[in-house]
């Protein structure tokens, strides 16, 4: 092969290298186009699914509450979006007029059933003790309708319901609930203020009922840090219906639009 001819293969070898990297910039080009917009319908796809999930977890919770015969509760971690669902075998549980400042985390409520035992020992010691009928051997109890009331003095016990449907529940990481405002809140717990394992709780009545309340869901951008780019969601749950609707943009709880809610 002469000089000329070499010359003339190494430039044609040379253009066929810069067209074989133009080709590869153009397919890589292509598939970012093409990728792109498929993570962004995947993403909605995913919280479409967590959103729909929630609603359905509450008229699920709202049957079962009523198929029991016993009231539950439905408990949100505002910090890692986990929810479950609680029950209690009491039948003297009801929703007064009361409300409370924030709803007591499992520690507290632990410590709240301590000092009632210890207290509540101080009444058995002064009705005095058991003692057995000489005749009949049969042990008597000490009178008092104290004694009698606790029961229905001590506080609620609540158990996490266990079963295949209700394993575990999360929001999608790209989702964090910011607030819950329930009936039984004086204001609505908010993610700024909670501690570390504070929750919020909206309790369901055996007799077909749900607190009206409002969740207020935006999308994350860190840990505990809201994306203030991205639209965020409001969830209402439909008191005598079980159900809940979902709008896009904040909306405010109001007491008097709450009571129409049905």
């Amino acid at each position: 092969m002469t000089c000329r001819n070499k010359k003339i293969f190494v430039e044609r070898q040379s253009a066929f290298t810069l067209i074989e990297i133009i080709i590869v910039i153009a397919l890589i080009a292509g598939v970012y186009s093409i990728a792109l917009p498929n993570l962004g319908i995947q993403t909605q796809t995913q919280i479409a699914d967590s959103l729909a999930r929630l609603s359905s977890d509450v008229r699920a919770a709202f049957d079962l509450t009523v198929l029991n015969a016993k009231p539950h509760r439905l408990v949100f971690d505002l910090v890692s979006g986990e929810y479950w669902l609680e029950s209690t075998d009491s039948d003297h549980f009801y929703m007064g007029d009361q409300k409370s400042e924030k709803d007591l985390t499992q520690e507290q409520q632990e410590e709240e059933q301590v000092l009632f035992d210890e207290k509540f020992k101080e009444y058995e010691d002064l009705a005095g003790e058991t003692f057995t009928d000489p005749l009949s051997e049969d042990e008597i109890l000490p009178v008092s309708p104290l004694l009698r009331a606790k029961e229905k003095l001590m506080p609620i016990k609540w158990n996490k319901v266990v079963s295949l449907e209700w394993q575990g529940r999360q929001l999608t990481d790209l989702l964090i609930i910011t607030s819950i405002q329930a009936e039984h809140h004086m204001e609505p717990v908010v993610l700024e203020s909670v501690e570390e394992d504070n929750r919020a709780y909206i309790y369901l009545l055996p007799s077909g009922y749900i607190e009206k309340a409002l969740i207020h869901i935006h999308y994350r951008k860190d840990e505990v840090e809201i994306d203030q780019d991205q639209k965020p969601y409001s969830v209402i749950t439909k008191a005598y219906r079980g159900t809940v609707e979902i709008l896009n943009g904040l909306v405010e709880y109001d007491s008097d639009e709450m009571n129409q809610i049905e």
